[in-house]
């Protein structure tokens, strides 16, 4: 049995492999003059930490150090309560920023697609004025898709935002969302027949569209560089991901070595 002098465990966040959802804009079935947004209420922001990869396609330049996560504003997209706009017609939706609300002194943040630092930001208890307008415009370059936007805070917990979609040829439209940032589960390790047992209970997202979270484990056997190493496990023992389709997810880590370091990654 191999004897593990020192064990850290610890849990961070990769959404290099992560799912976005969509929020879309577009004029009522029956009013077409009335701009009708369809998107989540609520969403999840994970924790990724500094020099982590993000979005390698879509947010390569991300820095890390803040709960974050992506939702793509689109005009492409008709659902049942909304026509898409054609944006070819000269229609690009506004996506204004009315108010801030969450944990007290933390920031709320807007990065646009390959930014390397805060587009915008503003605290929470922020209000909009006439002279304090942040905004982002839905379609870039004639594309009303946009992906590798992302939205971040500092801290954890429950934010309240409101966003207000203005055009020049409709009336406006508020889409009020709460980002939730989410710490990561309690991590517990222990050994077992010279293997190590990492358990952890799944959490559940707060979009019911959301397919889950999913899971990776990486090892190093010292703290004197940055550079960690998904685990090779036994066959059954742990998939890549590992997806937690159990309550409680348990993984074996077989040990080579005299000494290992632990870390869980999750991605949202």
């Amino acid at each position: 049995m191999n004897k593990i002098s020192l064990l850290l465990s610890c849990v961070f966040i990769n959404t290099s492999l992560l799912a976005h959802e969509h929020v879309a804009i577009g004029t009522s079935w029956t009013n077409p003059s009335q701009l009708v947004v369809d998107g989540p209420v609520t969403t999840d922001t994970t924790y990724l930490p500094s020099g982590e990869t993000f979005s390698a396609q879509d947010a390569p330049h991300f820095p890390g150090g803040y709960f974050v996560g992506l939702l793509t504003f689109t005009t492409e997209i008709g659902t049942a309560i909304l026509k898409a706009l054609d944006i070819t017609s000269g229609y690009n939706p506004q996506v204004e920023l009315i108010s801030v609300d969450g944990p007290e002194g933390a920031l709320f943040s807007f990065w646009e697609r390959y930014s390397i630092a805060p587009t915008w930001s503003r605290m929470t208890g922020w209000r909009q004025t006439t002279t304090d307008r942040p905004s982002f415009s839905v379609a870039l370059n004639a594309d009303g898709h946009i992906h590798g936007r992302a939205f971040t805070t500092d801290r954890p917990g429950a934010y309240t935002v409101v966003f207000r979609i203005n055009n020049i040829l409709f009336s406006s439209a508020d889409y009020r969302i709460t980002f939730k940032a989410v710490s990561p589960p309690p991590l517990s390790i222990r050994m077992k027949d010279g293997n190590v047992v990492i358990s952890f209970r799944k959490r559940t997202p707060s979009s019911l569209s959301h397919p889950g979270f999913s899971y990776d484990i990486e090892t190093k056997q010292n703290l004197t560089d940055d550079k960690w190493s998904f685990i090779e496990t036994r066959p059954n023992d742990l998939s890549h991901p590992l997806d937690a389709t159990s309550e409680i997810i348990e993984a074996i880590v077989p040990i080579n070595n005299s000494r290992g370091f632990f870390r869980i990654i999750e991605y949202y």
